[in-house]
């Protein structure tokens, strides 16, 4: 590409943020409005502006209140990849591993986390197998249990349809799809009521079909939640079906009572 024609280009770019429901913003309008410590311009890719709002990563971010930008469509992903850089301000996928700004009271925490749950880590990786690189302690989750972010080199959920679209061969799909969700990293919320449950699972019971059920609707409803496809809705629908009928049965003590009178 031309680098004089992109940074010409670059200012007129329009997109819609976290900072308006309504209105576009230009970078040069982000960038004013950057907070405090704040080293990168944040954009996430959903299936529309409303969707993208809600993708758990971005739960850290607006903790801090950092503006992020919402992307739909894999052209205007493919324009930000390519841009870099903007006023000094690198521009990062806030669905990426590792990439928002972090305190060092805050790596410093994901460390001992990450140290303290390294065998339940391990656990849910060999439970899992290859659907995910690897599985890690999150410091931008508050109120989710559990998202699905990528590598370096992986592929946001967007990215991933319309790689799929472009394939032609069967193959070819769950080829590509393999390798796309072979970069995914499952980070984990060690403080959320779910993953604590799913501790005590591991520690009580790791060999159990309960445990390994609820691992699996941990993946699958953040991958969910993070934009992506379930290959296996059907499995996930019976998983969720088998863990409510479990509740119902540790719930119900007895029969309703006929308290109708003769």
């Amino acid at each position: 590409e031309n680098q004089d024609v992109r940074a010409d280009l670059t200012p007129l770019c329009r997109f819609y943020s976290s900072h308006s429901a309504e209105g576009l913003t230009s970078l040069s309008e982000y960038v004013s409005r950057m907070k405090d410590g704040q080293k990168s311009i944040y954009y996430v890719v959903g299936e529309n502006h409303e969707q993208a709002a809600r993708i758990p990563a971005l739960e850290g971010l607006r903790r801090k209140g950092f503006e992020v930008i919402y992307l739909s469509e894999p052209l205007d992903e493919m324009t930000l990849q390519n841009i870099e850089k903007f006023e000094g301000k690198t521009i990062t996928d806030a669905g990426k591993e590792a990439n928002q700004d972090m305190t060092e009271e805050e790596k410093a925490d994901k460390q001992k986390k990450n140290d303290d749950t390294e065998e339940f880590r391990r656990w849910i990786k060999l439970i899992l197998m290859d659907r995910v690189n690897k599985v890690e302690v999150s410091t931008r989750l508050v109120d989710f249990p559990a998202t699905i972010v990528q590598s370096e080199y992986g592929v946001s959920p967007s990215m991933q349809k319309y790689l799929k679209s472009q394939s032609v061969a069967e193959d070819d799909r769950k080829s590509q799809f393999s390798n796309v969700f072979n970069q995914a990293v499952l980070e984990i919320n060690p403080d959320h009521s779910i993953i604590k449950h799913l501790r005590c699972m591991h520690e009580l019971q790791p060999d159990s079909e309960a445990a390994h059920e609820t691992a699996e609707l941990v993946f699958n409803t953040a991958a969910l939640a993070a934009g992506y496809i379930l290959d296996n809705a059907a499995d996930y629908s019976h998983m969720v079906v088998k863990m409510m009928a479990r509740l119902a049965d540790q719930t119900t003590t007895h029969e309703p009572s006929n308290q109708a009178e003769e």
